[in-house]
């Protein structure tokens, strides 16, 4: 996925024009990534202090790491 490479704002734009008497249908697909993104500083609120620490150690990810939509499942 694109957005386990740092892609987070990534869209796609598809379509398919369909010749029905002629059994053809073409496919296109624009892909824009958009800016490739990087994880910045976490914030944690709603915790009492001597949590944060813990949670912080439990993410996925660092500051500057490559963004990824699968890291932030996994520290989840």
């Amino acid at each position: 996925h694109v957005q386990d490479a740092g892609y987070a704002y990534a869209t796609l734009d598809a379509s398919v024009i369909a010749d029905a008497p002629h059994r053809l249908a073409i496919v296109r697909y624009v892909i824009d990534p958009g800016p490739h993104c990087t994880f910045g500083p976490v914030s944690v609120t709603g915790a009492h202090d001597e949590l944060v620490d813990a949670i912080r150690a439990r993410l996925a990810f660092q500051p500057g790491d490559t963004y990824s939509t699968s890291a932030i499942a996994t520290g989840l």
